[in-house]
């Protein structure tokens, strides 16, 4: 991911996330010793480049599943979309999307 305040995350309820700065704030959230991560699943992949060769995007259905004090947490099924631009020779995320359908 990229480490300043281009970063841009929609969430699936209504705040965004903005810049490095403020998603380092959950860091404390994942680094707790009552979360545990249980299980990644990345169903449905798709990957495109743009002409110009440094803008990617990718769409995909995920699975992101864990444990909070024991109890199963975590998004099933969840839309997930996002921009990846080459810096300096790097690929890096620059904006992601994460939603449920709601039909």
């Amino acid at each position: 991911m990229v480490r300043d305040e281009s970063l841009f995350i929609f969430n699936p309820d209504s705040v965004p996330t903005i810049g490095w700065s403020e998603l380092a704030r959950n860091f404390d959230f994942w680094l707790d010793p009552r979360f545990k991560a249980t299980t990644t699943e990345i169903r449905d992949l798709r990957i495109e480049i743009a002409q110009c060769g440094t803008v990617s995007w990718w769409s995909c259905i995920l699975d992101d599943l864990g444990e909070w004090d024991g109890r199963p947490i975590g998004w099933k099924n969840t839309r997930w979309t996002g921009v990846l631009e080459k810096r300096k020779g790097q690929w890096l995320i620059v904006q992601m999307h994460f939603s449920f359908a709601s039909d």
